[in-house]
């Protein structure tokens, strides 16, 4: 955590910075990466086991099996996916911005 949280502090002023309407996807990207990375990890390795078996839960008085392990590598995906969207979006704009006019 001390590592994580200023480069996430400095890549979302960057973001906010430099990619104009795509940062939203960026940021967003990368908080449900971190989440997903950090907290979902830490909350694996405090309550799960070594080989991954899916934690027994009671929620709403029904009783069922979590496996937090595949929600983890869900959300770094997607935040990773939004994170590319992102960019690719802001550098098609800056192609685009390169076209010469027809006019």
């Amino acid at each position: 955590m001390p590592i994580v949280v200023p480069i996430g502090i400095f890549l979302g002023v960057y973001f906010w910075h430099t990619l104009g309407p795509a940062r939203s996807w960026a940021i967003g990207g990368m908080v449900i990466f971190l989440i997903g990375a950090v907290v979902l990890d830490y909350l694996e390795g405090r309550y799960g086991n070594s080989g991954h078996h899916r934690i027994a839960m009671d929620m709403f008085g029904m009783h069922f099996r979590f496996d937090i392990f595949l929600l983890e590598e869900l959300m770094e995906m997607i935040g990773i996916t939004m994170i590319i969207n992102a960019f690719l979006h802001h550098l098609s704009n800056l192609i685009l911005a390169m076209q010469p006019s027809d006019h």
